[in-house]
This record gives structure tokens, sequence and C-alpha cells, in this order.
């Protein structure tokens, strides 16, 4: 089980006392319930029953558009609706001085997505743009405590895609641009795994990630978009994402899935570093940005146990 914590509901921009009462949301996949709606209220029950404030949840590419960007899978479209609309329920039901809903992870490409971006970088941001549409669509009025932006760019599933840093970029920017058009008001976050002592193909360090997202910048320090050659295309002009990202979390499994020195159970370091600095008013990146745990937990899965 993967939790988050109420870091996703409070500012590092005051402080402030932190709530008295720990806020987190439980994360589910639609295929732990089998993609059957009418199992969900079991979800919600024993949500409440946790005291969880909501659900964070994938609203995968790959469910609603899984064959191309001009179709969908309207049964895993009304799987996710029906989800959406019963956790309206849930947030009204919770306590409303804190803030209830769901968090929403936007991303999980479809294969042909993938192929896409390697044949023609401008048409992948297009279907992006449209699953974007789609999802957002999909969630509807139901309350939103936080918007995610991708899974974990910096780790290896992603590495198809992650270093190329201006297609990143663009791909932050339009999610944050689409979820503001929609006159939603939460918090856009980015993730990381929460790596360091890995050296790993596709494997960036996490805040090494987070830096170059709001820089725009490359490792070399080139301005992310090259010269002003493509400024007479929307999708390949130069590229800044720092708008688009309120919010910074991290994916921490301390002592088990994550590699952190010490690899030891207590060793929430990658924690310490997020709240340092986003709370440092000379950190010109990460200063203001909203923290948050977006994953943990101690990992049974991974033969890397400390």
């Amino acid at each position: 089980t993967t939790t988050t914590t109420a870091a996703a509901t409070t500012t590092a921009t005051t402080t402030a006392a932190a709530p008295t009462k720990l806020q987190f949301t439980t994360s589910l996949h639609g295929g732990q319930i089998q993609y059957n709606a009418s199992l969900f209220p079991k979800v919600l029950s024993r949500n409440n029953q946790l005291g969880a404030v909501g659900i964070r949840m994938d609203l995968f590419w790959d469910d609603i558009q899984p064959n191309n960007a001009s179709t969908l899978d309207e049964s895993k479209v009304a799987f996710y609706r029906s989800v959406y609309a019963q956790a309206t329920v849930q947030a009204v039901d919770c306590d409303p001085a804190h803030g209830s809903g769901s968090i929403v992870i936007l991303g999980g490409p479809p294969s042909w997505a993938r192929q896409l971006y390697k044949k023609n970088v401008t048409a992948f941001l297009v279907a992006w743009e449209t699953y974007l549409q789609h999802a957002i669509s999909i969630v509807g009025t139901s309350p939103v405590l936080a918007w995610q932006l991708w899974n974990e760019m910096n780790h290896v599933p992603s590495g198809w895609i992650n270093g190329d840093a201006f297609t990143v970029c663009r791909l932050f920017s339009l999610a944050g641009e689409a979820i503001k058009r929609s006159n939603s008001s939460s918090i856009r976050y980015v993730n990381v795994m929460a790596d360091d002592i890995v050296q790993i193909d596709h494997m960036i360090p996490w805040e090494k990630a987070v830096s170059g997202w709001l820089t725009a910048v490359d490792a070399s320090g080139r301005y992310l978009g090259g010269d002003d050659k493509d400024d007479d295309d929307p999708l390949l002009s130069r590229c800044d994402a720092r708008l688009a990202i309120d919010g910074i979390g991290i994916d921490h499994y301390p002592g088990t899935w994550s590699l952190m020195r010490p690899l030891d159970y207590n060793n929430w370091s990658p924690l310490r570093t997020l709240l340092t600095r986003v709370n440092n008013e000379s950190d010109v990146l990460w200063y203001g940005k909203v923290p948050a745990v977006m994953e943990t937990g101690f990992s049974t899965w991974n033969k890397l146990v400390a």
C-alpha cells in the first residue's frame, strides 16, 4: 500500500503550524478492481475506515486510448467516469476544513504513442494534448486534491523519453496549461523516484531531474528549445515548465525500494532535502513549490532490502 502525506495540502511559503491530523490518500490502479466500478464502493469504505481523504489513481492514457489518438475505449472511459463520480460523494463526506478528493495521475502512454514519439515529436505532443482533454473531461467536476503530471519521469520506465529534456519540458507545460484552462485551481505536481546511489541507464538522480524541469535548460546549460527557428510552431518553440509546476512530490520507500544512503528504514533524507529546499528563499528554483510524499511504504516486492 502506498500513501500520500498531508504535505500535498500545505503550502511551503508559510511558517504556520502543520495540521494536527495527518492527511493521506491511498493509491489504486483500475486493474486492481478489474475495471469494475461496482467494486469501487468497497475501496471507498476501506478508505474511510483508514481515515484517508481520497484516492490517488492513474488515469492511464493506455486505458482510454489503447489503439490510436482518434478513438476511445468507451468501457474504460465509463469506468473512470463512474469512479470519479463516486469519489465526489467521498469528498463531500470528508472533513471540509482540510479538503478531500482525488489525486489524478496523468500519463501511462500506450505503445502507439511511444512509437509516434520516435517518428514525429510534434505529432506525439498533439496526441498528448488530445489525451489531456479527454482525461480532464472524464474527471469532470469531481473534486481534485492534486494533479500529478506523469509518474516518476526520472525513473527507468520513462527512459524512452526522459533523456529528451526539451520534449519533457513541453509535455509538462502542455499538461499544466490544459489543467489551468479547465479552471482547476488544484496543485499541479511532478514527482520523482528518490534514488541517489545507483547508476542505471535512464535513471536520473532525483534532485538533478527536478532542477532540470524547473530551469528549462539541459545538462550543458543550453536553453531548451534551441534557437528561434521553431518559434512559428507553438509545440516546438522555446519551453519553460516552471509556471506549469506548482509542487514537487517524492516517491520514497526507505530502506527497501528507494536506494538512499544509508540503507536504513528510518532514512528520510529525501523529505528533509525537499522541505529544506522549498522553504529556502535563496533557492530560486525550488522555493515556494508545494512539497508532498506521493508514494511511501516498506516494499516487500524488491530484493534490495536493507
